[in-house]
């Protein structure tokens, strides 16, 4: 069987729904290759599509809306030490493909490997606490720091964060050592120097 996604990563002609997952869009995919007859499936595929532009005439902006918000990459460089894995690659930024780097790795660039979804992974929570095992580790949490416990009253004057359970055991999760702090952290770093100039 020959595979529809050669080694280069691009996406074959008859994968073009890839795109979807590849954008952050929804994807629509309509088998209709097992009726029995081939005026069945036009016609459904046509009602199909002509529903969906019916919907669209009241939906769009609203689609539109989500879309723009799912591709709304925020964030900043923060100046740090931090020790980088064995098989990192370095990419220097004084050659002729200067701009094309730019374009690739800056995360907020609208053409970025970002942008495209090559780093979803790095907005995917991997780890997670149990709320029971969570609420035990609050009371812990609290009892041992009296700081800790004057920054949750103080949030707890919010009544959005206050009304959700959720939010409140997150907010001693994400202070927890079992937090990983790599969620929302773009593998892409920036350097002042060289690193190959600095272990000459």
């Amino acid at each position: 069987m020959r595979s529809s996604r050669p080694r280069t990563g691009c996406f074959g002609k008859n994968l073009s729904h890839d795109y979807a997952a590849a954008r952050d869009r929804i994807g629509i995919l309509v088998e209709t290759h097992s009726w029995a007859t081939n005026e069945q499936r036009v016609r459904t595929m046509h009602d199909f599509i002509a529903a969906l532009f019916e919907r669209a005439v009241t939906d769009a902006p609203a689609w539109r809306a989500a879309a723009d918000a799912a591709d709304a990459v925020k964030g900043t460089y923060h100046a740090e030490a931090r020790d980088l894995p064995a098989g990192s690659l370095f990419v220097p930024i004084a050659q002729p493909r200067a701009r094309l780097l730019m374009h690739l790795f800056e995360p907020l660039a609208p053409d970025s490997l970002v942008a495209w979804g090559f780093f979803n992974v790095a907005f995917q929570q991997q780890e997670y606490m149990e709320a029971y095992v969570a609420e035990e580790e609050a009371r812990k949490m609290l009892a041992a720091s009296p700081a800790l416990k004057a920054e949750f009253e103080a949030r707890l004057a919010d009544p959005a964060f206050a009304a959700s359970l959720a939010e409140r055991l997150r907010f001693f999760y994400r202070r927890h050592p079992a937090w990983d702090e790599r969620v929302n952290l773009v593998p892409i770093v920036r350097v002042g120097t060289s690193p190959i100039d600095a272990g000459r």
